[in-house]
């Protein structure tokens, strides 16, 4: 059987409400982190096509370091990919869609992103 913390975390992936699908209540922690629509960010004709290195494998700290010179914007590579577990995914093959480092520093300073924090929703 599932204890009550995992009824809560299948019903929310069954729902497809986790933070990586379409927002609402993470599957972590209802009470530490925030959540943001997988869409935050539109595909653009300016977006670099990328197929991963070996070097940057389970990486995407490094990679976010190369193309942003800031290595804890990984999160925006991973969510613009629909990279859920880098540890599995970040892979050397996998192609990626890098948005320029114009239009993530954009976004970032336009206090779009995020969503209400966790600690909000009943």
């Amino acid at each position: 059987m599932f204890s009550t913390t995992n009824k809560n975390l299948k019903s929310s992936v069954l729902r497809n409400n986790s933070r990586y699908v379409l927002g609402g209540q993470s599957e972590v922690s209802p009470g530490l982190l925030e959540w943001w629509n997988k869409d935050f960010l539109a595909t653009d004709s300016t977006d670099v096509i990328y197929i991963l290195e070996k070097k940057f494998e389970q990486r995407p700290d490094l990679l976010s370091y190369s193309f942003y010179d800031d290595p804890y914007l990984w999160w925006v590579i991973c969510q613009y990919n629909s990279v859920l577990d880098f540890n599995t995914e970040f892979v050397e093959g996998l192609i990626l869609r890098i948005p320029t480092k114009t239009r993530v520093t954009a976004l970032l300073s336009s206090n779009k992103t995020g969503g209400i924090p966790s600690k909000a929703i009943v």
